[in-house]
């Protein structure tokens, strides 16, 4: 009868979490999507609220900020504008890697590593838009999390391929910049959908 009572708290906990970089996290509503779980008291900055519950709290409220009319803004808006400077900060990884691919000479094993980073980071891009299209269609919180899921996988795939080859990369501050993005991204996401 024990068993079966540990079983059912952990079913109940479980159900009312959702794990994000490994740790659990209990999503917000957005009274705006018609979300039916647990919604905050009236007159709580609900951008703030999110961004005091992530692990990049700092980055968080910078991306609030960028948010018009912040004070009034939504989680959504705040999901928004992760998603749109996440795109940015990819693309421009992209790019970097691709120039830095051109620039290299062919058999070089860094040729290899840029190469993969150049295609991890369009990877990335390419998930950061599906999941933008996403949240702009209103699709389910499920849906949203597995894309930013998948976007935060790619975001680490450069760094595994330096780590591979043993090299230190000379992006490494560019790198790790666009995975934290990301992270908050999926963050925020996993707390307002």
């Amino acid at each position: 009868m024990a068993r079966l009572v540990i079983a059912v708290l952990v079913v109940a906990v479980a159900t009312a979490f959702v794990a994000v970089d490994g740790r659990l996290v209990r999503p917000i509503v957005d009274p705006a999507a018609g979300n039916s779980a647990r919604p905050l008291a009236d007159g709580v900055d609900q951008c703030a609220w999110t961004c005091d519950h992530v692990r990049y709290k700092k980055m968080c409220h910078a991306l609030r900020a960028k948010i018009p009319g912040a004070a009034a803004g939504s989680p959504r808006q705040l999901l928004r504008v992760a998603l749109t400077v996440s795109l940015s900060k990819a693309a421009a990884a992209k790019a970097k890697f691709e120039e830095a691919k051109r620039a290299s000479h062919l058999g070089n094993p860094m040729a290899s590593i840029l190469d993969t980073c150049s295609k991890s980071y369009g990877d990335l891009v390419d998930e950061l838009e599906q999941a933008q299209r996403c949240v702009d269609a209103n699709d389910t919180r499920a849906n949203i999390i597995s894309k930013m899921t998948a976007a935060s996988t790619f975001a680490g795939d450069c760094d595994d391929s330096f780590e591979e080859m043993g090299v230190e990369s000379i992006y490494d501050g560019m790198q790790r910049h666009v995975a934290r993005v990301v992270s908050s991204t999926l963050a925020i996401a996993a707390k307002i959908t």
